[in-house]
Order: structure tokens, then sequence, then C-alpha cells
């Protein structure tokens, strides 16, 4: 049987049906193809990511320059005290500074506050900084968010025990507002001096 393309083509050959159906299923799956390895790579981005940079101790007006340079975006998420960074830079960021990610991905910030917080010396804040053990008192300090800058021995029979503790040539009290980071002064007893056995010890405050 001799087959008529131009018949089959034109509709007048009972082969006109399985030929066309046959050309809409090639049209079809190179239509297909072509979408889903080009159009779709383009919607998606498929394959490209963004490396994200380090915008640590950056201010957040040079952290937005870089991320728009980067085509993406940032939101701050909180607000910390750290000494360790500028005053209103960034403390940390996630994702991650060398992470990959996609184009137009949110960078959430935390900022570093430019104001100190406040540590307000309380009765029980007393306790913790002087008339204790150095040893106590250290790590009692450190709690509080304060440090010791310098420790001086003075004559006391009270060997070891903190007596007083300064902020410069203050000494510190009950209701004495200091800032985080602050740094004070103690005198600690050096086991020397008037008899203990003679004079209670809560007696020299």
């Amino acid at each position: 049987m001799k087959i008529n393309i131009i018949e089959i083509a034109s509709g007048k050959s009972w082969w006109s049906i399985p030929f066309h159906l046959t050309l809409i299923a090639i049209v079809g799956f190179l239509y297909l193809n072509y979408f889903f390895n080009s159009k779709l790579t383009d919607i998606t981005k498929h394959g490209e990511v963004i490396t994200v940079p380090n915008l640590e101790n950056l201010t957040v007006e040079e952290a937005q320059a870089i991320l728009e340079e980067n085509k993406l975006r940032y939101e701050i998420s909180d607000t910390v005290f750290s000494e360790k960074h500028n005053m209103e830079a960034i403390v940390s960021q996630l994702p991650a500074y060398g992470s990959e990610v996609k184009e137009n991905r949110r960078i959430y910030l935390t900022v570093n506050s430019s104001n100190r917080p406040k540590v307000k010396i309380t009765e029980t804040n007393i306790l913790k900084i002087k008339k204790a053990d150095i040893r106590q008192v250290q790590i009692d300090i450190l709690s509080l968010g304060l440090k010791i800058n310098k420790i001086d021995t003075i004559d006391s029979p009270y060997k070891g025990y903190v007596l007083e503790a300064y902020r410069g040539s203050k000494t510190i009290e009950v209701g004495d507002i200091l800032y985080l980071g602050d740094g004070i002064r103690i005198e600690v007893g050096n086991g020397l001096g008037i008899d203990s056995t003679n004079i209670p010890f809560d007696t020299i405050y």
C-alpha cells in the first residue's frame, strides 16, 4: 500500500489521526524539555548560589550596601550588648558568613546596642562584691557583668576576704548605678593586723 504524505497531513487518510497524535506528542515533548531545562531554571535560579559575605563589626549602612550588591536583603532581628564589637555594629548574622543562598535571601542581623545596660547595686549585690571570700567574689562580680581591674591588699586579720569595693575613688554602695563591663577595684585582707580572736569580723564594717 502506497502511503501519500500529503493526504495524511491534510487529513484525507485514515493515517492522519495517528500521524497528528504523534506530531503533537513530539512537539509537546520538545516544549516540556525546553521549559524544564531553560525557563524553569531561570525562574528558580537553579544551580546559582550566592556566598553570604562577612558582615560582622560593620555598620548596618555598610552591610546594606554589600548585601544590595550581592542581591540579598536584610532584617535586624535582635539588639544585644557586646564589648568585643563597636557600638551599633553587627554582632552576628544568620545565615552565617560563607553560607550559600539563593538570590533575594533575607539575612538576619544582630546589632550591638549603643547604650550599655545598667547594673543597679542592691543589698544582694553588695554581698556578692564585698564581705566575702575573694574566690567567690571574683565569680560573683563576673556574673553581674562587671570586671575586677585591680586587687589591693590591706592590713586586716581577715585574710582573703574582700573588705571594700570601689568604682574609681568612690566606694560602691546600695543604689549605685554601674554599667555592664565596668571595672572595679577591690581591697582584700592580708591576714595581718589586729588579732581576729579579739575583734569579731562584723565590727570592722
